[in-house]
């Protein structure tokens, strides 16, 4: 499961270089090594294809001496940025890349350590050009993939001809959410999103456009699967989670992202619990990105019976596994909660856990796309050892 993962980006092949240089070996001095790679597999190609989508990616940088990176042609500065340009021993690199919407572009990153280079390059596929398949790590077998499998904020992908894994994105090419859809239990495996200093404001209001996802086929529609049944329709991504603009508000109301959740959880804890994620979530100060993955439990033994017109699961429990970053520090958090009505004076951090025991209560690999290091970090840190604001 601690397999280092590709990051948010259309990238799933290793693109690696291994430099080595003589300085000064004539004096007896160590040789100096550098060794740059995006994403995770053993490929040693020094080419990967980008789709037209704005994205985010680590550069992973290993080196015991003083390095640079250089940008070719030079111009790519205006579409391609990297957090650090030169630096000593190793360090993950944030890379981001706008969205393109002119014609197909490439750059090539040069790597320097002394006297010796190496180089990969960088195609981003332009606005009238055919996006490339997704290149997953490994390929799920036989699941529906129609989203951006690079995500940081995604949990591990379960596979199968009866999921859907879905990226919903806005008009401008940024992403709104994702989601894992199981057709043969009506209800979605998790949802996953993130806030930054963009997609947390407040511009509109809730929409109230109940409709079927377009990306699922209508023969798994379940809009009428909640009259009637004494559940509340659960918004997974909270409809509160995605106002910086209506048509991202509208998404959130597709029935992919319900779930049948009883009133005195929904309406109370839960929304309680979803205002505390959100208040980080719009906190400038307290985090460069919130990444979030929420859902139920579907698994055999973590569901309620009967099922909803016989098919749609109800879940035993609802959780989230959170992920903040600002700047290069990371801290992670989880919740877990039952599928009852809770008492108002109930503490957060009484359902607080670490990320770790999240994945071990659901079977789920989450933040699965972060470097090692962060993964473990994140996965292992006891919630009352640090700081959450209002926890």
């Amino acid at each position: 499961m601690k397999q280092f993962n590709s990051v948010a980006g259309c990238i799933a092949l290793l693109l690696a270089l291994v430099l080595t240089g003589c300085i000064g070996n004539n004096r007896g001095e160590p040789e100096i090594t550098l060794k740059v790679s995006l994403s995770t597999s053993d490929s040693h190609a020094k080419v990967k294809l980008l789709n037209q989508s704005s994205t985010t990616f680590f550069l992973q940088i290993e080196s015991n001496g003083a390095w640079r990176i250089e940008k070719e042609p030079s111009i790519s500065s205006s579409w391609i940025t990297l957090d650090a340009m030169e630096g000593k021993g190793n360090q993950a690199i944030i890379v981001k890349i706008k969205e393109n919407l002119g014609e197909e572009r490439s750059v090539v990153l040069k790597a320097r350590i002394g006297n010796s280079t190496d180089s990969f390059q960088i195609i981003q596929q332009g606005q009238h050009k055919p996006s490339p398949q997704p290149d997953p790590e490994p390929a799920p077998k036989d699941e529906h993939i129609l989203g951006d499998l690079n995500l940081i904020e995604l949990p591990r992908l379960a596979g199968g001809a009866h999921n859907y894994f879905i990226t919903h994105y806005l008009k401008d090419g940024s992403v709104n959410y994702s989601l894992e859809y199981d057709t043969e239990r009506r209800h979605s495996r998790w949802v996953a999103f993130t806030f930054d200093k963009n997609n947390s404001k407040k511009v509109t209001k809730r929409s109230d456009e109940w409709d079927w996802d377009p990306k699922v086929p209508s023969q798994f529609d379940t809009s009428d699967f909640f009259r009637g049944s004494g559940f509340d329709r659960g918004h997974l991504v909270a409809s509160e989670d995605r106002v910086h603009s209506r048509e991202a508000n509208v998404q959130t109301f597709y029935y992919t992202n319900m779930s049948p959740q009883r009133g005195p959880l929904n309406q109370k804890y839960w929304a309680k619990l979803e205002d505390l994620i959100r208040s980080w979530g719009r906190d400038n100060n307290f985090r460069d990105v919130l990444y979030v993955a929420k859902g139920g439990t579907i698994s055999d033994n973590l569901i309620e019976g009967p099922r909803l017109k016989g098919t749609m699961v109800i879940p035993q429990y609802y959780w989230m596994a959170v992920v903040a970053q600002r700047g290069s520090d990371y801290q992670g958090i989880a919740f877990w909660v039952e599928h009852k009505a809770h008492p108002d004076n109930t503490r957060h951090l009484g359902k607080a856990i670490k990320i770790r025991e999240l994945e071990e209560k659901t079977g789920l690999d989450f933040f699965h796309n972060l470097p090692n290091t962060i993964e473990e970090q994140v996965e292992m840190q006891v919630p009352s050892t640090i700081l959450w604001p209002r926890l």
